[in-house]
This record gives C-alpha cells, sequence and structure tokens, in this order.
C-alpha cells in the first residue's frame, strides 16, 4: 500500500513539475532564470514542457525589452524551443537589446515558415533559427549587417554558401560548427573573429566545417596557432586572401592542413616575406599568385610542390 502512494505521489509531483517547467509568468509568456546575478537574465521558454500544444491561441509573441519578478527586473533572451509548433503564432516583436535567440526557437509556426531563409535581424546583428536550413541553401547575409551572433548557422547542415558583406564589423564564436554541407566562404571585409580555445583546441571560424571547398577572405581567418590545426578542413582547394598579412603561423596552417590546395591567390595580401617552407608540401598546388610588396621569399617555401605550373 505504501509503495503504491509512493508511487502516486512521485507521478503527481511529476506530473506537476512538467506542467509548470519555468520560473515565473508575465503576460503571455513564460519565463525561466538564467541569471540571477547581474546582468539578470531571464528567457522566454514553452508554455508546454513538450511543446505539443505550444501557447495556444497566441498569434502575437510580443517580447518586452525587460521583464519583473519578485522585485528583481532581468534583461530579456528567447530560450530554446520557447515557440516551437505555437500554431497560432503569424507574428513577432523582437526588441533591440535581446541578445539571444535560442535553437529551433520559432521551429514549425507559421510565423518561421514563412521565413524561409531562417534569418532575423535585430538592430544590425543577424541571428537565426539555430539548426534549421532548407537543404542546398545559399545566404548572402544583408549589406548593413554589423555583427552574426554566436552559433548563428550551428548545424545548420543545409547550408552549402555564405557571402559576409564588407559591413560585418564582428562575428561571433561557433559560428559555422557542423555546418557539414558547406563548400563555398566568401567574407568581403575584414572583421574581428572570435576564436575559441574552451576546449584547449583553438577553433577558428573555419573550423568543423569538414566539406569547405573555396575560401575567399582576409588573412586573419587563417592565423590559426598549431593547437588548431587538426580541426581546419581538409578539402580547400581555392583560396584568395583579399587583404592583411599572413602570419607565419598562417603560413604553418596552410602547409599542413590544405594538401588539395589547387589555386592560392596572394595577391592583395600584404606580406613583405614568405615564411621559410610556407607552402612547404602542398603538393596539389598548381596556380599561385604573389603579393608585389614581397622582398623575402623563405627558405623552402615552395618545396615538393610538384604539381605547381605558374608563379
Amino acid at each position: 500500500m505504501r509503495t503504491t502512494r509512493f508511487f502516486t505521489f512521485l507521478t503527481t509531483l511529476v506530473l506537476t513539475l512538467s506542467a509548470y517547467a519555468y520560473d515565473f509568468q508575465s503576460g503571455d509568456l513564460y519565463y525561466n532564470i538564467t541569471s540571477s546575478t547581474e546582468p539578470y537574465i531571464a528567457e522566454v521558454t514553452s508554455s508546454d514542457l513538450y511543446r505539443d500544444n505550444n501557447y495556444p491561441g497566441l498569434t502575437n509573441a510580443l517580447i518586452p525589452s525587460i521583464v519583473s519578478s519578485n522585485g528583481v527586473t532581468y534583461n530579456v533572451a528567447i530560450g530554446s524551443f520557447a515557440f516551437e509548433n505555437c500554431s497560432s503564432l503569424t507574428s513577432v516583436t523582437i526588441p533591440a537589446n535581446v541578445t539571444s535567440i535560442g535553437e529551433r526557437a520559432f521551429n514549425n509556426t507559421p510565423w518561421w515558415n514563412s521565413k524561409p531563409d531562417g534569418l532575423v535581424y535585430i538592430n544590425n546583428i543577424l541571428y537565426t533559427y539555430k539548426g534549421i536550413m532548407p537543404a542546398n541553401t545559399s545566404v548572402m547575409i544583408a549589406d548593413g549587417t554589423t555583427a552574426i551572433s554566436a552559433s548563428a548557422f550551428s548545424n545548420c547542415s543545409g547550408l552549402t554558401s555564405i557571402k559576409i558583406p564588407a559591413s560585418v564589423t564582428h562575428v561571433e564564436n561557433w559560428v559555422f560548427d557542423g555546418c557539414t554541407a558547406l563548400t563555398t566562404f566568401i567574407c568581403e571585409g575584414n572583421p574581428i573573429f572570435d576564436f575559441d580555445d574552451s576546449d584547449g583546441e583553438y577553433l577558428s571560424v573555419l573550423s568543423l566545417t569538414p566539406n569547405l571547398d573555396s575560401v575567399v577572405g582576409p588573412a586573419s581567418i587563417f592565423d590559426v596557432p598549431e593547437l588548431g590545426w587538426s580541426r581546419l578542413p581538409k578539402k580547400i582547394r581555392y583560396i584568395k586572401v583579399t587583404g592583411g598579412e599572413l602570419s607565419n603561423d598562417a603560413f604553418a596552417g596552410i602547409n599542413r592542413s590544405y594538401k588539395t590546395l589547387n589555386a592560392l591567390d596572394l595577391a592583395a595580401a600584404t606580406n613583405t616575406q614568405l615564411a621559410d617552407e610556407a607552402f612547404k608540401d602542398c603538393y596539389s598546388l598548381e596556380n599561385l599568385q604573389l603579393p608585389s610588396s614581397l622582398e623575402r621569399i623563405g627558405y623552402m617555401s615552395v618545396a615538393n610542390c610538384k604539381n605547381l605550373k605558374s608563379v
């Protein structure tokens, strides 16, 4: 009898926790507190634990700039799966100070379905519904965008090419993590790229994109220290550096990782020297364009480039 009562109590407790899997409610929305110290942050969360009947009847999600509970005022973020399967949602208003949109936050809503590219711009910062991208998608980020948020295209396995305009000045961590179909990367400007080394292996914007074939961008994206070489894509065939100076680390990353490299255009680089062994063992390299600013070509810089046809 006691066993039966215990399991009845446990079931009731689980169902209660499931039904109220949030910290507080304000207006139409439910919130989880993700930071209880300054800056205080509360994420909009789903109204239903399993998201089968999430926010029934809600047509307009009006996200506030701040929200208060028990005398504490919180900055607002949008949590993962917050509005997933909200079948009536057709309009979303997001204020400029919202700095985070979680994974699949609007997945399978009428509002999401009206935005097949999955892109949202807030105060000139690009966000996406992470992990959601139709197959064979080519994205040209809107001119005027100033930043790309962390993990913006994380696990977007349908993304095949990306073009970043010169207006972008900041690209945060893990932007293309798990973009297994990405083959073409073009960056027209010279943004600051956040590099992550939290797991002991230095990750650059090019890391974790195993099928990358063509890269056009500034020298800084190749500036990967030794710990990051093992995480670089191995199938790149074409590189064009659009400006800046390649460091010794960049040369080392190229000659150790890019064995399929066929064409390398450094005409716009500002290097005055090529490092020793700069392209050693790049045996697939056929075409090499060097900057006119060069004053020194390093020892064995093209050693074993046995297919090199033009310089």
